[in-house]
């Protein structure tokens, strides 16, 4: 192999780890999707949050699990958890007129957003940084039933963001720009190498 394809190829390694870099920095923030499906409605979520910039911090217990679209409150799961109260949470004040609506099931963490009043929750002992995962389901429910306005929604805090997807057709961005980016990597390759061969 010469050189010149040595080169060329450890270009596109570099480029690769660069777009990788990309996206995994791009999920360094909650990910909550909704969608209708089998004639439900389920909620998940994942990513990290960076907690840093909080006003104050305690333990204590957080009704639900639940949604009420009106205040734009999501809490996944119950019973006793770490809230984190910040001065203010940017962001839309609701996604939707629904004022309220307990879940058939949940799984896995803790978590959830209050606006309104500032609040995050996330499990007693979470580590700033660490993974947060789960769902929970409205069984025999739709957008409609709920009172949700299908869209894309999202809060800030200090150092963070949480972003809710709400659509009948849930995309995944993230997959979608990678794999369109390797297929312009791959497409310079193959212009540049047709080039080279011509030129001899």
């Amino acid at each position: 192999m010469s050189f010149k394809k040595i080169a060329l190829l450890s270009g596109l390694v570099v480029s690769g780890i660069a777009v990788s870099s990309v996206f995994s920095s791009a999920q360094a923030a909650v990910l909550i999707t909704a969608q209708e499906t089998g004639g439900n409605v389920l909620f998940s979520y994942s990513g990290t949050l960076n907690l840093s910039g909080y006003s104050s911090s305690s333990n204590g217990p957080v009704g639900g699990p639940g949604i009420d679209p009106s205040q734009a409150l999501i809490v996944f799961d119950s019973g006793t958890f770490s809230i984190y109260s910040y001065n203010s949470i940017g962001g839309p004040s609701s996604f939707g007129s629904g004022d309220g609506a307990s879940p058939s099931s949940t799984t896995n963490n803790q978590f959830g957003i209050q606006p309104g009043s500032g609040d995050i929750y996330v499990p007693t002992g979470y580590s700033s940084g660490g993974s947060l995962s789960g769902s929970m389901t409205f069984n025999s429910a739709t957008f409609a039933s709920l009172g949700i306005t299908p869209g894309s929604y999202t809060w800030t805090i200090p150092n963070d963001s949480i972003t809710l997807t709400v659509s009948t057709s849930v995309p995944e961005p993230l997959n979608i720009l990678g794999v369109t980016a390797s297929l312009v990597l791959f497409g310079t390759v193959s212009t540049a190498l047709k080039k080279r061969k011509v030129s001899k």
